[in-house]
C-alpha cells in the first residue's frame, strides 16, 4: 500500500512539471496586441494547492493536492461614446488522490455602456458562472457546508441620468437564475429592481436616497429603503455609510439595514479598507431568507518593487428566519506576490475558513496553502 501511494505521489510530481512546463513554454512565446480596435489580454497560470477539507464537512474530510491550470481573457473596446468588454476565465483542476471529486470553474462576463449625451447613459451586463466551491468568504457564508454544483447567470440593465451639476438618479434592474443539476436542491430565479438618487453638495460630500426590491422563485419579497453619504475626510480617505429599513411581508418582519465602509489610501504603497454590512438575503436553493452582518477588513502593502502583500480578515454571523438555524464563518487570507519578471509573478498563499452552526451536521474548518505562477501578456 505504501509503495503503490509512493508511485502514484511520484507520477504526480512528473505530471505538475510538465504542465508547469508547457504553461510557461506557451506563455513566453506569445504576446498581446490590438486587434481593430481592441486590447486583448491573456493570463495564464499554474497553481499547486493543499486543501485539508475538501469536502467542506465536518465530519467527512478528505485532504488531497489539487493542480489547476487557468486561462484568463479579457477583450475590451472602446470608442467615443460607447464601450464593450468580455471577460472569461477557465481553471481546470487535477486531484491527486480523489479524482471521483470535480472542481474545475468557468466564468463570463459582459458589459457594454452607451453614452447618448453628456447626460444620459445605460449599461447592460451579463454575468454566468459554473462552479463547484465558493469563490471567497461573501459567496462561502451561507452555503453552511458541502460541494454543490451550481450554474448561475445574472443579466442586468442600469440607466443613469444627470440633472445638472448637482444630481444624478440611477435606476436598475436584474434577472437572476440559480441551477443545481445534480443535487436535491431547487433551481430558483430572482427580480431585483431599484433606484437611487444622489445629490453632489461639493467635491468633498455625496448625499444619496435609495430603494430596492426583490422577489425570488419562492415568493419570498424584500423591500429595502436607504439614505446615505460617501464623505471625503482627506484627499484618499473616504467614508461610505447607508442606513435604512428592510420589510419581507413573508416573514412579517422589518429589519434594519446598515453598509459602511472606510477606505484609506495611507501612501503610495499603503492601502486599507474597512467594511461592515449587515442585511436580508434570501436562499436560492429553498424558501427562506439569511438575516446576517458581516464585517471584513482588507490590508495591501508593497513591500518592495517585487514583493506584494495582501491580508483579509472576514467575521460574518447570521440566522435563517425559516429554521431558526444560526451560523458564523470566521476567515483569513493571506499571500505574498513576487513578480520575477515584470509580466511574471509567483504567489504564496494561505486561507483558513472555521464554519460553525448551531445545526450538528452543518459546519467544518478548513485550511489551503498554495503556490502559483502567473504569467500576463
Amino acid at each position: 500500500m505504501v509503495e503503490n501511494r509512493s508511485v502514484t505521489n511520484t507520477g504526480f510530481i512528473v505530471s505538475f512539471c510538465t504542465l508547469l512546463l508547457s504553461v510557461l513554454l506557451c506563455s513566453l512565446n506569445a504576446y498581446a496586441f490590438p486587434y481593430r480596435g481592441m486590447d486583448i489580454n491573456v493570463q495564464t497560470s499554474v497553481t499547486e494547492t493543499y486543501d485539508d477539507n475538501l469536502t467542506f464537512t465536518r465530519e467527512d474530510r478528505k485532504e488531497d493536492f489539487v493542480t489547476a491550470l487557468g486561462l484568463d481573457v479579457g477583450v475590451r473596446y472602446e470608442g467615443r461614446r460607447r464601450s464593450l468588454s468580455l471577460n472569461a476565465s477557465a481553471n481546470e483542476r487535477f486531484h491527486s488522490k480523489y479524482d471521483e471529486i470535480k472542481s474545475s470553474s468557468e466564468r463570463v462576463s459582459l458589459s457594454f455602456l452607451n453614452e447618448f449625451s453628456a447626460y444620459d447613459r445605460i449599461k447592460l451586463t451579463d454575468a454566468f458562472s459554473h462552479s463547484r466551491t465558493p469563490a471567497g468568504f461573501e459567496e462561502e457564508f451561507g452555503r453552511v457546508r458541502g460541494r454543490r454544483e451550481t450554474f448561475r447567470n445574472r443579466a442586468a440593465v442600469n440607466y443613469q441620468r444627470n440633472l445638472g451639476d448637482h444630481f444624478t438618479v440611477n435606476s436598475n434592474y436584474a434577472y437572476t437564475v440559480t441551477r443545481f443539476p445534480k443535487e436535491d436542491l431547487r433551481d430558483s430565479s430572482r427580480n431585483d429592481l431599484g433606484f437611487n438618487v444622489n445629490y453632489r453638495r461639493n467635491t468633498a460630500t455625496t448625499l444619496f436616497l435609495s430603494y430596492h426590491f426583490s422577489r425570488n422563485s419562492f415568493d419570498i419579497s424584500n423591500h429595502t429603503a436607504a439614505v446615505g453619504i460617501k464623505q471625503y475626510l482627506k484627499k484618499k480617505l473616504h467614508i461610505n455609510a447607508s442606513v435604512g429599513v428592510s420589510y419581507l411581508p413573508s416573514f412579517g418582519v422589518t429589519k434594519n439595514y446598515i453598509q459602511s465602509s472606510l477606505t484609506d489610501e495611507i501612501d503610495r504603497k499603503t492601502r486599507v479598507k474597512l467594511s461592515f454590512i449587515k442585511r436580508e438575503r434570501s436562499v436560492s436553493d429553498r424558501k427562506d431568507v439569511f438575516s446576517n452582518w458581516r464585517a471584513s477588513a482588507n490590508f495591501i502593502r508593497q513591500l518592495s518593487d517585487k514583493l506584494g502583500f495582501k491580508l483579509l480578515g472576514f467575521y460574518g454571523e447570521g440566522k435563517f428566519l425559516e429554521t431558526g438555524v444560526i451560523n458564523t464563518l470566521t476567515g483569513a487570507d493571506v499571500t505574498f506576490s513576487y513578480a520575477f519578471l515584470e509580466d511574471f509573478t509567483g504567489q504564496l498563499r494561505y486561507a483558513f475558513s472555521d464554519y460553525d452552526s448551531t445545526r450538528e451536521d452543518y459546519g467544518y474548518r478548513r485550511n489551503t496553502v498554495s503556490i502559483s505562477l502567473k504569467k500576463t501578456f
